[in-house]
């Protein structure tokens, strides 16, 4: 997520009018179980798309008033008599996913995330790929019938694309693009399979087998706290943890090495949310000049974003004039009914502001300098750029490629990244709590526009070299992606 420093500033002054009300039953049961008045959830259901209506930044960016209003009538009428919390998270996870905004999510209540922390959950690690699911690891601590690269058909008799379409639905995206949920849906689908499938410890399995045997196994849930340990030390994964590549998942936050015998340098960025994020970019472009390589592969793979104008910087470290990184930033409401700004943060907003002749407001470069126009850096690399991409890269690390994509400045390798092109919603954002489920989300308040020419309305950066990476092939060492921007790159 956009993670400046302002906006950090401003989220800890920030304090919900709004705090949580004894629920309508006991919290000690649990949260399967819990069960709410339908009045209940039905006055928290308003609260929340009040909220949205109020503050939230892009709430028609990629469906309109009509339709969403439609939509959510439609999830309302769904809160039909008493449900449980868990019944409950499933309709306002789905609900929010109408927004098509992949920083928009539901946070829990504290006995719900109490339970997920001391629940036995499923206990593989999956890929999805063209709606199958793939093992990647077994984070049982002994079992060795399950391996690595072995197709998963169904769980507890749930065929695989019905439980992928039922997730998907509860997960939010930006705009239309699918890759970004499907990597969520990856990295969490034990968590979402507890939360909106079913909660049971113990999982009846049928996989594939390479040879396209079949394999029927029974197999205990696993902590989330053990996964890491069981994954380790179980054998069936050795050869996985050997050779296994996940993208963006590197321990140093930006990274170069040489390839080819030094004529192509190889960057990776993690993120754009650490202090010494510029003087390490600055020590890396350095070494580049010095050894004046002829093509420069970034790697922004799995990217999950960070501060605006770190993007801003990176693209800059490419071209070698001035450029527009954000064509404006909206806020619809500088104080919001249910949030309590304190007196100097109210102050910044409206004196960093200005109206857009329709009752919202603009944000200035007074107060933030992503609006004005962006310097190039002294000594830009001007040589062959080939940017790697997946689901992954999305907020900062999405604009950033969106920008030089416009700026015709790269050519992109994988998949559509997982963030749109034209921006997304995210930055200062302000609380909402739910009263009586206890439940909230952070809406955020920011309508962030790229400077771009010439996209498709709500989808990612999407590559002009289209390359999968396959698990069985990460898991032998493969990496497909990096391999056609290497052959690119040596042209």
């Amino acid at each position: 997520m956009k993670t400046a420093l302002l906006w950090i500033a401003l989220l800890l002054l920030l304090s919900p009018k709004f705090e949580a009300q004894t629920p309508v039953v006991n919290q000690t049961t649990s949260s399967a179980k819990k069960m709410l008045e339908k009045s209940a959830m039905e006055a928290d259901f308003n609260v929340l798309v009040n909220a949205l209506k109020e503050v939230h930044g892009g709430l028609h960016r990629f469906v309109s008033a009509a339709e969403l209003d439609k939509r959510l009538a439609l999830h309302k009428q769904k809160i039909n008599a008493s449900k449980s919390q868990l019944e409950f998270i499933s309709i306002l996870s789905e609900t929010l996913a109408e927004v098509r905004d992949g920083h928009l999510r539901l946070e829990y209540d504290e006995q719900t995330y109490a339970e997920l922390a001391s629940a036995r959950l499923f206990p593989l690690r999956l890929a999805i790929e063209d709606k199958k699911a793939i093992v990647v690891f077994n984070d049982t601590p002994q079992d060795n019938g399950v391996q690595p690269g072995m197709e998963l058909v169904a769980i507890n008799g749930h065929a695989i694309p019905e439980l992928v379409s039922i997730m998907l639905k509860k997960i939010g995206g930006d705009g239309f693009v699918e890759t970004g949920k499907l990597r969520n849906l990856e990295r969490s689908f034990a968590t979402y399979y507890w939360l909106f499938v079913d909660q049971s410890p113990v999982f009846e399995l049928t996989l594939r087998k390479q040879d396209n045997s079949s394999l029927m196994i029974k197999l205990d849930g696993v902590l989330n706290k053990e996964r890491a340990l069981n994954r380790s030390n179980n054998p069936v994964n050795k050869a996985a943890l050997s050779n296994f590549i996940i993208p963006g998942t590197q321990k140093i936050n930006i990274n170069l090495d040489f390839l080819q015998d030094e004529k192509i340098a190889y960057l990776s960025v993690r993120s754009f949310d650490v202090d010494d994020f510029k003087p390490k970019l600055d020590s890396a472009m350095q070494t580049i000049r010095n050894k004046a390589p002829k093509a420069l592969i970034l790697d922004l793979r799995g990217n999950g974003g960070g501060v605006d104008q770190y993007g801003a910087y990176l693209v800059a470290q490419f071209v070698d004039h001035s450029f527009r990184y954000f064509e404006s930033i909206h806020l619809k409401s500088i104080d919001p009914s249910f949030t309590k700004w304190k007196p100097k943060t109210y102050e910044d907003l409206k004196n960093g502001t200005l109206p857009d002749g329709k009752g919202e407001y603009l944000v200035s470069e007074k107060l933030h300098d992503g609006i004005g126009n962006q310097m190039p850096a002294s000594h830009p690399f001007k040589g062959k750029l080939i940017v790697l991409v997946n689901g992954g890269t999305f907020s900062t690390a999405a604009d950033a490629s969106a920008i030089l994509q416009s700026l015709k400045r790269a050519i992109f390798v994988g998949e559509e990244t997982g963030g749109t092109s034209e921006g997304n919603t995210s930055g200062l954002n302000a609380k909402i709590v739910m009263p009586n489920s206890g439940l909230n989300v952070k809406i955020h308040m920011y309508g962030y526009w790229n400077a771009i020419k010439n996209h498709q309305k709500g989808r990612g950066v999407i590559p002009a070299y289209l390359v999968d990476n396959t698990i069985n092939d990460l898991i032998q060492g493969i990496d497909a992606q990096k391999n056609k921007a290497i052959e690119l790159a040596k042209k």
